[in-house]
């Protein structure tokens, strides 16, 4: 009979241990949240992203760690899809996010006719391992697939589609004082250049 008591003492204990350690909306509990969603490759707005509107377009950032295009898959019906279309579509919503918080607004659409300059700076997550060699290669993601996701990902809200964009700047580095990631977009109206550009010597 003792046995029996003691089980039910214990079981009481270990019941009131496990709601203890529930997780709570407490802050600790919340930046480990943040920290699973960094590491992650999840898109998110930070306190120092920021947006606003230029003469002739539009500038902001939006903070996580920059993510290649993935290539498309099939599944078990044949059919194809996009791997990508979750981050991306995360990467949409931080933007609409960002705009609405700093400007009150959605983010301006350029007209389907316009000609775009899309300048891109992708901070990487710094290496652990901080010789100049290895910083020096940056190779953590290629920058044509780079690319690729972030014109993407901006379809149907800044632009109707990327073949609008006409001149592309492209940079990726690490930031110091971005560890985690951070994407910096600049978007601005521009001409159509058709003059020829003569590359030899």
């Amino acid at each position: 009979m003792m046995k029996y008591i003691k089980l039910a003492i214990a079981a009481i204990y270990l019941a009131e241990y496990v709601m203890w350690q529930k997780p709570t909306n407490d802050a600790p509990h919340n930046t480990m949240a943040t920290k699973d969603m960094r590491k992650s490759g999840i898109f998110y707005v930070d306190e120092d992203d920021y947006c606003g509107l230029s003469k002739d377009g539009i500038y902001f950032s939006i903070s996580g760690k920059p993510v290649p295009q993935k290539r498309d898959r099939s599944n078990r019906n044949g059919n194809r899809y996009n791997p990508s279309k979750r981050q991306q579509q995360q990467f949409k919503e931080c933007c609409k996010n960002l705009f609405l918080s700093h400007t009150g607004k959605q983010p301006p659409k350029f007209d389907a006719n316009q000609a775009l300059k899309l300048s891109l700076v992708y901070y990487l997550r710094h290496p652990k391992n901080g010789r100049p060699d290895v910083l020096n290669r940056c190779s953590q993601a290629d920058l044509d697939n780079l690319n690729k996701f972030t014109l993407d990902a901006m379809v149907g809200l800044f632009y109707a589609d990327d073949v609008q964009v006409t001149e592309l700047i492209t940079k990726k580095s690490y930031h110091p004082d971005s560890p985690h990631g951070r994407v910096v977009v600049k978007l601005e109206k521009t001409t159509l250049d058709t003059s020829f550009i003569e590359c030899r010597k």
